[in-house]
């Protein structure tokens, strides 16, 4: 006999890899300059396919180490102000310490992503300093288990 039994099951999750549409790219700094609206110049910054669509464009696709509140893939010396416009066209991969998917997240702009709770789930707000820490960074999980 073949049943479906939800288990519950603690996970020590590691990192957050993200991906952020976003709409305006000029609305951002990086080392004190306005990024480029045609040409970001913002690390991170990829193009990859949509998750809706499939369409490749621009993303903004930090991985956060979630302890540390650090960028891992940020270079070294790059400071940056975010305010990026992105709504719900946000993709969050957590990956436990193993590197197994443990919830793959379409949606709202998570409050990780918004450590000073000023984008009401559609911006993408913060300041990153030059080592790749993310300022005030709040490793609050709960509205991306909660959707």
């Amino acid at each position: 006999m073949k049943r479906i039994v939800k288990v519950e099951k603690e996970f020590d999750i590691a990192t957050a890899e993200c991906q952020v549409f976003a709409r305006y790219w000029e609305d951002s700094e990086l080392n004190g300059v306005e990024d480029d609206a045609e040409n970001p110049k913002m690390p991170c910054v990829c193009p990859i396919k949509h998750f809706h669509n499939s369409k490749k464009q621009l993303a903004w696709c930090p991985v956060i180490d979630l302890d540390t509140g650090c960028i891992i893939n940020w270079p070294v010396g790059k400071v940056a102000k975010m305010h990026y416009k992105s709504c719900d066209e946000n993709r969050i991969v957590l990956r436990d310490r193993h590197g197994d998917i443990v919830k793959d997240y379409n949606g709202y702009v998570p409050k990780m992503l918004d450590p000073y709770r000023d984008g009401d789930g559609d911006y993408v707000i913060m300041a990153i300093d030059s080592n790749g820490y993310i300022m005030d960074f709040d490793n609050d999980l709960d509205d991306i288990f909660n959707d």
